[in-house]
């Protein structure tokens, strides 16, 4: 291992799955924008998305829920389920406050509305290199970005699952 490669940290990689190829891009191009973020692959719907987790192993998923052939909440399921080792988190148009809770209770660890709450999603995903460093301190920087209403927008700590 190279000097270099000691010294800078691991890229957290991520799974973009959404039905609309021209979000799919944008989102792609903003976290391209996030130096500790690698995009690793795309999926167009659940089926491309388990898939892709399988294959790919990201470590973070970015999901919307309304999709073709499966949707989010399947794919929600199907990753408790099988224990797949990523941080769903989702980003949807279906976001009231029963859907979310829903959400958070199958893994997700955050839901953003991605209407209104993109700037949020990408804020808490340019924390994600603290996640493995300085869990309190990632945990400060996602509340003071989520809000008040953080506490239906994240998963509680006490499930037992990786972090980002």
């Amino acid at each position: 291992m190279t000097e270099a490669q000691r010294e800078s940290p691991k890229k957290i990689r991520m799974l973009i799955v959404d039905d609309s190829a021209s979000l799919r891009e944008g989102l792609v191009s903003l976290c391209s924008l996030l130096s500790e973020l690698e995009v690793v692959g795309t999926a167009g719907d659940g089926v491309e998305a388990l898939d892709a987790i399988r294959n790919l192993k990201p470590d973070v998923v970015s999901l919307d829920i309304r999709m073709p052939k499966m949707g989010g909440v399947e794919v929600l399921r199907a990753i408790k389920r099988d224990q797949l080792t990523c941080t769903p988190i989702v980003l949807s148009g279906l976001t009231d406050e029963l859907a979310r809770e829903k959400y958070l209770e199958l893994g997700a660890e955050y839901v953003f509305d991605k209407s209104t709450e993109l700037e949020k999603f990408l804020q808490v995903l340019g924390c994600s290199h603290k996640f493995r460093k300085f869990p309190a301190t990632a945990r400060t920087c996602a509340r003071k970005r989520t809000g008040p209403a953080e506490k239906l927008r994240r998963r509680p700590k006490d499930k037992g699952r990786p972090m980002i």
